[in-house]
């Protein structure tokens, strides 16, 4: 099993900022999470991504030394960051109340 160590909020590690590169993949995460799922704004994603980052300190160094670093970071982010909470986001849309299904019955409304 890997492990990777996940830091706080308040131990947080924002140096990872100044990597142009790693902002870069940040912005692609973003971007593809914000293309792909309708109730994502690109700015929350980022924000989302770069939070995720700042608390898991060895991320950046996993990718960073390699040729295709960045855009494994970017895959990574996007994976296990930005997708299942958008996912989730979307189920929970997806999701009729029970009221509002009652109402839906009664007026004889049917799918």
């Amino acid at each position: 099993m890997i492990e990777s160590k996940v830091a706080t909020a308040t131990e947080a590690d924002w140096s990872f900022t100044s990597n142009s590169e790693v902002m870069l993949a940040v912005k692609g995460a973003a971007r593809k999470a914000a293309r792909e799922f309708d109730q994502i704004e690109m700015a929350d994603a980022e924000q989302d991504a770069l939070l995720w980052l700042a608390v898991r300190p060895d991320e950046v160094g996993k990718y960073e030394h390699r040729e295709d670093g960045m855009a494994l970071l970017s895959s990574r982010i996007y994976a296990n960051a930005l997708r299942p909470q958008a996912v989730l986001g979307q189920q929970r849309l997806n999701l009729t109340t029970y009221p509002d299904a009652n109402d839906a019955t009664e007026l004889g409304v049917t799918e």
